[in-house]
């Protein structure tokens, strides 16, 4: 019985501990055609296993310590049928049974012209460069010119570990400070399971050439490479684990595990040549201590299939066997079907070149995803090769603009297309109020040229700016009318909105004149002129608005900070109202439900597109938006044929009951859940997700759910509008990687007024032109867009960056739950939901397929969301959840002692505290699973091994130890 190596005990417990299906099975294929002597390649394989003797051994567990032993059953050379391809498949996927052996097999199939020999080795006896000892060893003995004297092969290798760990924990302690988040083009979150699929890269055949011009290696050029791809995909502080070999002189034929998986951090450059140089010494500071696993370096390290979420191996390939009287070919760098690290990138470099495999997690990334990484990959080499002094953002992969449909717009006002409509259909009915009264086109078009007339007199002029408050009726339409037909702008004021609030906006506004209506409440800043002072016979002035001048100045509604007016141009309004009644094929007998205030910008589509395409608006009374069952009788009653509302709104007008078939909606405003859509979309006839900032218009992409939505997606943008994605530099990412919005286009506003520099700030020059600065995360995908989240929401947990939205999508994904919000207090996540659930049962859920420091810490039943005056969900107004109540000391102290006792033993020391860390005394891997062990032996519990990186202290451990075998105390 010989005790395993360092390297052989974190494989042994790293395979414990996580789940790593067939990760560590070498598979390798050799294909010999000719007159092959079977004898003669079996009598190899024998000599083969005599000289390598780890070949034949089994790993056993002798008080939480593995050992090696010899194979219950040796292995030998089997043959059966079948297609080659088939039986490598299953040995590669078949598992080892460690504790009884071998470790290793041997296969052979017959084929026309020649046979193919299978051999797959566990990782624990085996390595990248075993597969050239035992290729080359193979034709010796097939050439009966091997002997059978036993090679040794770890006998070094503890002694390396002995001298180089000291050095090693003072280079950690500097260098080594956890990894950050991955972000790749299409990568989702997955399940843990390391089933796993490839992809070629084409590496092209100038590298060595390119490597030497920069004066480094082809593995370094190779790895510089990866850097700079995964730098471009947004991974600031990105980790990479690196295969290094840790053979010497004594072991260079030996067969064993001769590597160590280590991280790599390299930051930013500017050039190739900086980075690959950076590379290099990053590498070669880390060489002395590559016979050191990184778990024995950095105490309390917990274990994980790899070291970093992505990692590289490159070996250079020995001369290709020679059997005599055969053609042979190997299979050098077969998949193992499954991967530790979410991707992994294997070179092997032969006399033909490098060949490289791009081996993927199946539930992180699709073949898709996976095909662009290889093709950016690829591409991003060859730009390096030609340019290594050139900016890194100037040989990058392209990425490009998304482009909403060329619509014409015309130099035109939204007042001018009224009056046009008015013109034509004078007594078709325009407006109708709460109260149920009527007004014609020619009755609207009328009061408002009075209002106009009456806000002349009152010194109004063109370009100025009116403030507007008033209840909802149609007098607020033909104010807004009138104020247009004037030349000036409206400010719209809510009368239910605090007046120290609308008093400071009207002021920053600089309006000339507030236009309200008699018994409202005072606001103070500007002249005031009341509506009912419209002059019933004056002159009506002639319009003098025209398409560059403003529509309207709108003040975002933001709970914190200054509020801030946003100025959009006629031009802009115009085309978002053709632009959406082209997609809604807008007609004369469309009849919209306008429910939303006025100072939410959304009141414009539902106000003004019926207006210009000779609609009618249904005006809905004062918070009626609160009220699902009256909004409901007032769309039945109207024969309303357009709805829209934020999400929260809908879910209002869904607790009325509503089933309109008959009826298109349009949400928008806040994230669309799944299940929220899935349900209007079987209630409505149509179902459009809206999405757009006040800065860019209203709305300014859309999306048509279909029938039953797998996900939800924002859509392409409309009309004129352009979208890109950039990261926080502001330059594009490549499609499937999260960055921020910027929309273009003719929905752009004009900016802040008065607010120079943050009207810079939010609208810079992009692509095509000016664009607006959202502060929405999403990705691109084939030209739709997903929302992640809000720049200013993402959170950081345990150093950890969290999409809020993220997680709120994964919950309403849960069957039970309408709605939920998450939000981050102190220092954990909590969860609000709707609808009847176990708190276990959903974190379970969101485990399924959200990392842990995703997962709320706590979870708050919600009956009723507190909603802001425009509709949306106020998180700020979201209830603090109790206090916990403190953890009562219950810990047996016969069992602590019991636990402590094992500790001592394990761990060499004289005394144990409950608050005393297992990692602070010493332990490592190998102690935790002694202790492990002896707990079983004693206690009858088997602790899971991830339980003591949790929970490290005695006391922790102790308490699991005792809900483990159900103690009434705990």
């Amino acid at each position: 019985m010989i005790r395993a190596s360092q390297t052989q005990q974190g494989i042994w417990f790293t395979e414990r501990a996580c789940e790593v299906g067939s990760a560590y099975h070498m598979p390798l294929a050799v294909h010999l055609d000719g007159a092959v002597d079977v004898a003669a390649l079996r009598a190899a394989v024998d000599t083969v296993l005599t000289r390598h003797p780890l070949l034949c051994q089994a790993m056993v567990d002798r008080d939480g310590v593995p050992h090696l032993v010899p194979a219950a059953t040796p292995p030998s050379l089997s043959e059966v049928d079948g297609d080659p391809a088939d039986v490598l498949r299953r040995e590669t996927l078949r598992p080892f049974d460690g504790a009884t052996g071998p470790l290793c097999r041997f296969t052979l199939v017959r084929r026309p012209g020649g046979v193919t020999l299978i051999v797959v080795a566990h990782h624990i006896v085996f390595d990248g460069g075993s597969k050239d000892v035992l290729v080359h060893d193979l034709a010796a003995g097939y050439r009966g010119m091997l002997d059978s004297e036993p090679v040794p092969s770890l006998a070094e290798e503890d002694d390396q570990l002995a001298s180089a760990l000291p050095a090693a924990r003072e280079f950690w302690r500097e260098h080594w400070h956890g990894h950050g988040d991955l972000v790749l083009p299409g990568l989702r979150h997955g399940t843990d399971a390391p089933a796993a699929s490839s992809v070629v890269v084409d590496l092209g055949d100038r590298l060595p050439g390119a490597a030497a011009a920069l004066g480094i290696t082809t593995f370094e050029l190779l790895m510089a490479s990866w850097f700079a791809l995964l730098h471009r995909y947004g991974n600031d502080d990105v980790v990479v684990g690196v295969d290094l070999g840790t053979r010497t002189d004594g072991s260079g034929t030996a067969i064993g595990p001769f590597v160590n998986e280590l991280p790599v951090r390299v930051g930013r450059h500017g050039t190739f040549r900086e980075l690959a140089a950076a590379v290099r010494a990053r590498l070669r500071s880390t060489y002395p201590f590559r016979a050191v696993p990184l778990g024995r370096a950095v105490p309390g390290l917990a274990p994980r299939p790899a070291v970093a979420p992505t990692s590289i191996s490159y070996r250079r390939r020995a001369g290709d066997p020679v059997f005599d009287g055969l053609a042979a070919a190997v299979d050098w760098a077969l998949p193992s079907h499954a991967v530790r690290a979410t991707v992994h990138l294997q070179v092997v470099d032969g006399s033909a070149g490098p060949v490289a495999n791009l081996q993927y997690r199946t539930d992180r990334l699709d073949h898709v995803a996976a095909a662009r990484l290889a093709a950016d990959l690829g591409a991003l080499l060859t730009n390096v090769v030609d340019r290594s002094d050139a900016q890194l953002s100037a040989v990058e992969p392209t990425v490009t603009v998304t482009k909403g449909p060329v619509l014409p717009v015309p130099d035109t006002t939204v007042y001018d297309l009224f009056t046009t409509r008015a013109a034509a259909t004078p007594d078709a009915v325009a407006v109708v109020g709460p109260d149920g009264t009527r007004a014609t086109y020619a009755e609207l078009d009328s009061w408002a040229g009075r209002i106009a007339a009456g806000l002349r007199d009152a010194g109004v002029r063109p370009g100025t700016l009116v403030g507007l408050s008033l209840r909802r009726g149609p007098a607020m339409v033909a104010a807004v009318l009138g104020v247009w037909r004037a030349g000036a702008a409206y400010v719209p004021l809510d009368p239910d909105h605090p007046v120290e609030r609308l008093t400071s906006m009207l002021h920053d506004s600089g309006a000339v004149l507030l236009l309200t209506e008699r018994g409202s409440a005072p606001v103070a800043g500007a002249p005031v002129w009341y509506v009912e002072d419209a002059p019933a016979d004056a002159t009506e002035p002639a319009p003098h608005a025209t398409a560059a001048g403003l529509a309207y100045v709108i003040y975002t509604s933001g709970s914190t900070g200054r509020p801030k007016g946003v100025a959009v141009p006629h031009r802009a309004l115009v085309n978002l109202l053709l632009a959406v009644g082209d997609v809604l094929g807008a007609a004369p007998d469309h009849r919209w439900l306008a429910q939303t205030s006025l100072s939410f910008d959304i009141s414009g589509l539902e106000l003004f597109l019926p207006l210009v395409t000779g609609g009618r608006v249904v005006l809905a009374g004062d918070r009626a938006g609160r009220d699902g069952a009256q909004l409901a009788d007032l769309v039945d009653r109207e024969g309303v044929t357009h709805v829209q509302a934020t999400p929260t709104g809908w879910r209002v007008l869904l607790d009325a009951g509503v089933r309109w078939p008959a009826v298109t909606g349009l949400v928008g405003g806040e994230a669309l859940p799944l299940p929220l859509a899935r349900e209007l979309r079987r209630r409505l006839r149509r179902l459009l997700n809206m999405y757009g900032p006040t800065e860019t218009t209203i709305w300014s992409t859309c999306w048509e759910v279909p029938a039953d939505p797998a996900t939800v997606s924002l859509g392409r943008p409309l009309a004129n509008t352009i979208v890109s994605v950039h990261d926080d530099a502001g330059v594009p990412v490549p499609d499937g990687v999260v960055g921020e919005l910027w929309i273009g286009g003719l929905g752009v506003a004009a900016g802040y007024p008065g607010r120079a520099d943050l009207t810079a700030k939010r609208f810079p020059a992009g692509p095509a032109g000016r664009h607006y600065r959202t502060g929405d995360l999403v990705r691109r995908h084939a030209d739709e867009l997903e929302f992640v989240g809000r720049a200013d929401t993402q959170v950081k947990v345990r150093g950890h960056r969290v999409e809020l939205g993220e997680i709120e999508a994964r919950l309403t994904e849960y069957p039970t739950v309408r709605a939920a919000a998450v939000v981050l207090r102190g220092d954990d996540l909590v969860g609000y939901v709707e609808g009847a659930t176990d708190a276990g049962e959903l974190r379970a859920h969101l485990a399924r397929t959200l990392p842990d420091h995703m997962l709320p810490a706590r979870f708050m039943p919600v009956s009723e969301w507190p909603i802001t005056p425009n509709g949306k969900l106020d998180r700020a107004a979201l209830p603090e959840p109790p206090s916990a109540e403190p953890a009562s000391d219950t810990t047996d102290d016969g069992l602590l002692a019991r636990v402590g006792d094992i500790w001592r033993e394990v761990l060499w020391v004289d005394a144990v505290g409950p608050d005393d860390d297992v990692f602070d005394l010493g332990g490592h891997s190998l102690t935790i699973t002694q202790i492990a062990s002896r707990v079983r032996d004693r206690l009858g519990v088997d602790v899971p091994l991830d339980q003591f990186y949790d929970a490290p202290t005695l006391a922790e451990i102790t308490a699991v130890v005792a809900k483990l075998r159900g103690d009434e105390e705990c």
